[in-house]
C-alpha cells in the first residue's frame, strides 16, 4: 500500500517521481541541486592530469543504506561525525536538508571539525513539521556557531507545490526576524527563480538549482547550458547574491533526451562544471557526496546514483582522479541495523496537533484515499486536519476527518510508527514495559470521538499491519472497538479497546479509522481526540493519566483524603500537604498540578536551599534546579518532555534525598 505523505513528521527531500517528471517535461529544465560559499580552492582544467584540490561546496545527504527519512529513520550522531571528518578533506563547506530528528546535530558537528555549514529547514505540506523545522533552524542560528554561515528555508518547495510562494516568504521572514547577521536563503530551480520576483526579493541569497540531466541536455553541452541559465538569472537579478545550490550528473539511470547517465559522463560533468564555475567565479554546492538508496523510489535508478562515492563510502572508480588526494582514503559506511523502539505507558498516539508527545503518524492512507492522494495534487488537510480547533475534547486542537466515499469504495488511515511504515521497519516493543507491570494490570487503547451532525458511522481498530512481503508486522490485531461500525453522536464519547493479555512486542499500527460508501453514502465529518495507550497498574479502575499514583490502589481521583499524612489520596494536586505543622521526611514538599501539563510547580519548607531534580523511570535527568529557597515557588517547563511517569527528588546540598514525589506528565 502507498502512503500519502512521503513523510509527515519526517519529511526530507521526498520528491515524488511523478510530480517531478510531469513538471520537468512541462517546464523544461528542473531538478535537484547544491549550494556553496566562496573559496580560494583551485580546479582541474578539462584535459589536465591534476585533481580537484577542493570543491567550493558539496551537498550532504547523510542517509546510509537502510536509513530512510521518509520512514523517520535518520542517521546517528556517530555516523554523521564520521562522515564529516571525511568530508572536510573534500570541501570547505556543505549544505544540509533538514534540521530535526537528529539532523540538527550537523551544524554543531561542523563546528567541531571546522566545516562551514548552511543548514536547511525542510518544508513540506505538514504544518507541524514545518513549525519544528523553522524553530530548530532559529535555534541553530542563535547558537552562535562560527562555521554556520547561512540559513536555508525550504528546498524546491515551489517545484513540489507544497506551499504557496506567499507562505514560503512568510517562513523566510519569520527566520529573518528571529535571527541576526546570518544571510537567509531558499533553494529553487532556475525556472522558478525566473518567475518568482517576490521570493527573490525576500531572500539574501538565491540558491539556484540547474540540472542539465533532468532537462535532457547532452553531456557535451551541459557546462554551457548551466552558464546560459546562470547568466539569464544574473541579468534578471543583477544585484542579488546567487549561488548554484545544486547541480550534478548521475552515474546510472534512465536516458532523458540527450542526457545519458554513465560513470564516464559523471566524470566529464564534474570536470567541465568545476572548470566553468571557476572560470566564471560562480559559487556552488555540487550534488552530491554519497549515493543514497532511499531516493530510488522517487527518482528511479538515477536518484540513487548522484554521489561521487557509493553509499558504502567507496569512491566510484571513474572518479579517482576527480577528487582531492585525501578523498581517496575512503570511509566505511556499513548499512544501518534498525531496532525496535522501547515502548512505554502511557503513550499518546494523538494528544494535540503539534505536541511533541505524538508517537504515531497519520501516514497510512488506504483504499480510495491512497488512490486519490497519490494521483493528484490534493492537500492532505482537505481530508484530515490534525490542527482543528472545532470544539476539541481536550487541549487546543483535535482531529477532523472529512471524507465522502465514491459508490462502492472505502477509505481509511493508519496511525503508524515509524511514519509511512507498513512493515519495512520495526515499530515499538512494549515487552519491558509489560514486565514492569503488576500481574493484574489492565492495558487499553482509549480515545474520544464525535460526529459533526450525529449518526456518522466509522470503524476504529488497533494493530493488524501485516504485509506478507515485508519483514515486520504488528504482533496482534486488528482488534476493533466493536464487531461492526460505531455510530457517533454530536457529543464526545470515549471508546476503548482492551489489550490485556495481548502480545505487544511489536506495535506499528497504533490506531486506524476507516469507513465506506455503504456506511456513509453522503459522506461524513468526524472528530477524534486524546488517542492513547495506557494502563491501570494498581487495579483501582483509574488509568495512569488520571491516577496520580498508579502503583497504589488507595490513591485515585475521588478517594477519601487523609489529613496530614503528606499523601494526595484524591489526586487533586493541591494538598500533598494538608497541614503546616507536620514534617514529612523532615520536609514539607508541594508539587502541582499532578498530573502535569506543559508546566509544573514545586516548593518546600526546608530551611536549607534544596536541589530539586525531575528524572524519568530510567533515572535520566529531565530537569534540575539547585539551591531552591524555603517557600520559593519554582516552575519547570515540561513543554518538550514526553508524556509518562517521572519522579521529582528533593535533596539537601550534601546529596541526601529528603523526599521523592511521583509525577505524571499528561
Amino acid at each position: 500500500m502507498k502512503t500519502q505523505f512521503h513523510s509527515t513528521r519526517k519529511c526530507f527531500l521526498a520528491i515524488s517521481g511523478i510530480i517531478v517528471i510531469l513538471l520537468l517535461n512541462w517546464l523544461s529544465p528542473v531538478g535537484p541541486s547544491p549550494v556553496s560559499a566562496q573559496s580560494e580552492a583551485t580546479y582541474r582544467v578539462p584535459g589536465s592530469s591534476g585533481t580537484i584540490e577542493s570543491f567550493k561546496g558539496l551537498c550532504y545527504g547523510p542517509h546510509r543504506d537502510n536509513e530512510d527519512p521518509d520512514f523517520g529513520i535518520q542517521p546517528t550522531t556517530p555516523e554523521m561525525e564520521e562522515d564529516l571528518q571525511f568530508i572536510r578533506h573534500l570541501t570547505t563547506k556543505i549544505r544540509t536538508y533538514g534540521v530535526t530528528d537528529n539532523l540538527e546535530q550537523i551544524p554543531i558537528l561542523c563546528e567541531q571539525v571546522g566545516l562551514e555549514c548552511y543548514p536547511g529547514a525542510w518544508l513540506s505540506k505538514d504544518e507541524c513539521e514545518n513549525r519544528r523545522q523553522i524553530d530548530s533552524l532559529i535555534k541553530i542560528a542563535n547558537l552562535g556557531l562560527s562555521t554556520t554561515k547561512g540559513l536555508i528555508v525550504g528546498n524546491e518547495v515551489l517545484l513540489r507545490a507544497d506551499l504557496s510562494e506567499e507562505r514560503l516568504i512568510a517562513y523566510i521572514e519569520k527566520v529573518k526576524e528571529a535571527t541576526d547577521d546570518l544571510p537567509v536563503a531558499t533553494a529553487e530551480t532556475w525556472f522558478h527563480w525566473l518567475h518568482s520576483e517576490p521570493l527573490a526579493e525576500a531572500v539574501d541569497i538565491m540558491f539556484v538549482h540547474i540540472y542539465p540531466y533532468w532537462d535532457g541536455v547532452s553531456i557535451e553541452e551541459s557546462a554551457d547550458y548551466i552558464l546560459e541559465k546562470w547568466n539569464e538569472l544574473k541579468a534578471k537579478y543583477p544585484d542579488k547574491h546567487m549561488v548554484i545550490g545544486e547541480t550534478g550528473w548521475p552515474s546510472e539511470g534512465e536516458i532523458r533526451g540527450e542526457a545519458v547517465p554513465s560513470p564516464e559522463n559523471q566524470k566529464i560533468y564534474i570536470s567541465d562544471f568545476v572548470a566553468m564555475a571557476d572560470e566564471n567565479d560562480i559559487d556552488y554546492f555540487y550534488f552530491e557526496i554519497f549515493d543514497e538508496n532511499w531516493k530510488g523510489k522517487f527518482e528511479g535508478e538515477a536518484g540513487i546514483h548522484w554521489g561521487m562515492y557509493n553509499a558504502d563510502g567507496s569512491i566510484k572508480p571513474a572518479l579517482v582522479d576527480c577528487v582531492p588526494v585525501e578523498g581517496l582514503n575512503t570511509i566505511s559506511r556499513p548499512p544501518r541495523v534498525v531496532e525496535a523502539e522501547e515502548g512505554y505507558f502511557p503513550m499518546y498516539i494523538y494528544k494535540d496537533g503539534c505536541d511533541t508527545t505524538r508517537n504515531f503518524f497519520s501516514s497510512g492512507w488506504m483504499g480510495e484515499l491512497a488512490t486519490i492522494l497519490n494521483d493528484t495534487f490534493s492537500n492532505p488537510t482537505d481530508i484530515i486536519d490534525e490542527l482543528s480547533t472545532d470544539n476539541p475534547y481536550s487541549g487546543e486542537t483535535c482531529i477532523r476527518i472529512s471524507y465522502t466515499p465514491s459508490p462502492g469504495h472505502w477509505g481509511g488511515i493508519y496511525w503508524q510508527f515509524p511514519v509511512n511504515n507498513w512493515g519495512h521497519y520495526p515499530g515499538y516493543d512494549f515487552s519491558n514495559a509489560l514486565n514492569a507491570l503488576e500481574e493484574h494490570a489492565q492495558i487499553r487503547l482509549s480515545f474520544w470521538a464525535r460526529g459533526e451532525n450525529g449518526g456518522e458511522k466509522a470503524e476504529f481498530k488497533t494493530g493488524g499491519i501485516n504485509a506478507a512481503n515485508l519483514e515486520y508486522h504488528d504482533s496482534f490485531g486488528p482488534i476493533p472497538v466493536s464487531p461492526g461500525p460505531v455510530t457517533l453522536s454530536q457529543e464526545w464519547q470515549q471508546f476503548t479497546v482492551d489489550l490485556a493479555g495481548r502480545d505487544l512486542s511489536m506495535i506499528i499500527g497504533g490506531f486506524v479509522w476507516a469507513t465506506s460508501y455503504l456506511q456513509n453514502p453522503g459522506g461524513a465529518t468526524i472528530y477524534l481526540d486524546e488517542i492513547v495507550l495506557e494502563v491501570d497498574n494498581d487495579g483501582d479502575a483509574f488509568f495512569s493519566l488520571q491516577d496520580c499514583d498508579d502503583d497504589n490502589s488507595a490513591i485515585y481521583p475521588g478517594s477519601e483524603e487523609i489529613a496530614n499524612n503528606g499523601v494526595d489520596e484524591d489526586c487533586d494536586g493541591e494538598d500533598l500537604i494538608s497541614g503546616t505543622d507536620l514534617p514529612m521526611d523532615s520536609l514539607q514538599a508541594r508539587v502541582f498540578p499532578n498530573p502535569a501539563g506543559s508546566h509544573i510547580y514545586f516548593s518546600h519548607s526546608f530551611h536549607e536551599g534544596l536541589n530539586v531534580e525531575l528524572v524519568d523511570v530510567n533515572g535520566a535527568s529531565v530537569f534540575r534546579r539547585r539551591g531552591t529557597a524555603k517557600g520559593e515557588l519554582c516552575e519547570a517547563d515540561l513543554s518538550d518532555v514526553p508524556s509518562g511517569v517521572y519522579w521529582i527528588k528533593f535533596s539537601d546540598p550534601r546529596g541526601n534525598i529528603l523526599a521523592v514525589r511521583r509525577v505524571v506528565r499528561k
